[in-house]
């Protein structure tokens, strides 16, 4: 749950940036070169980030594993592909239409809301902070949700609301409506974080499969 809070938490931090960006300038101004100083900005970032990756030692139970490996062997993602390879195509189609749901959020109708229907760009980046808020909310209590219930049922909710929710989102957007812009955002968004991360329909352990073949 930590772990996928972070994407929405960096989710406000961008919006974040370009609102604190474009606040400070004139419309033409952001829309010919404002809009670059966040990502110049974000190289920082990107540089804390390697920095912490090179300084990363792997745990002794890769070491471990990658030291027992034989010629011939299948590297740990083709074997989880020879071994596993329904679970896995079930677990990522499970997840195709939250994840959709939060990156339409995030990037399309961010462009959508400022381009097609006009509204203040300050407004448009606002709701998608909140909307980022609703989704770490929502993240919790999946979180919360997964050690009560079954994973699945989680991502069952997930999609039988975001369907629907789909085919009534654009209209609704193009109502031209404030209010209902920021509504939209926040559902979306909520609706993408509703669902159980841990999702695993056959719970298996691949180092016993090793130890069992060898």
């Amino acid at each position: 749950m930590f772990t996928n809070l972070g994407g929405a938490f960096a989710g406000i931090l961008a919006l974040g940036t370009f609102l604190l960006t474009g606040a400070h300038m004139s419309n033409d101004d952001f829309t010919a070169w404002g809009w670059r100083i966040p990502w110049l900005v974000s190289t920082l970032l990107v540089a804390v980030g390697l920095y912490g990756r090179l300084q990363t030692d792997e745990t002794p139970d890769f070491k471990a594993a990658a030291k027992s490996r034989r010629a011939g062997d299948l590297p740990p993602f083709g074997e989880a592909f020879a071994r596993q390879w329904k679970e896995i195509l079930r677990s990522a189609g499970s997840l195709v239409l939250p994840i959709a749901l939060a990156y339409i959020c995030l990037a399309f109708l961010t462009n959508y809301g400022t381009t097609a229907l006009h509204l203040a760009r300050p407004q448009v980046l606002g709701a998608g902070m909140l909307g980022n808020v609703f989704n770490m909310l929502a993240i919790i209590a999946g979180g919360m949700l997964t050690d009560r219930f079954a994973a699945r049922r989680g991502l069952l909710i997930s999609n039988i609301v975001g369907i629907p929710w789909v085919l009534v989102l654009f209209p609704l957007l193009n109502t031209g409506s404030l209010a209902i812009f920021w509504l939209a955002m926040s559902v979306t968004f909520a609706i993408a974080g509703v669902r159980f991360r841990q999702y695993f329909p056959e719970r298996t352990d691949l180092s016993l499969h090793a130890q069992e073949g060898n």
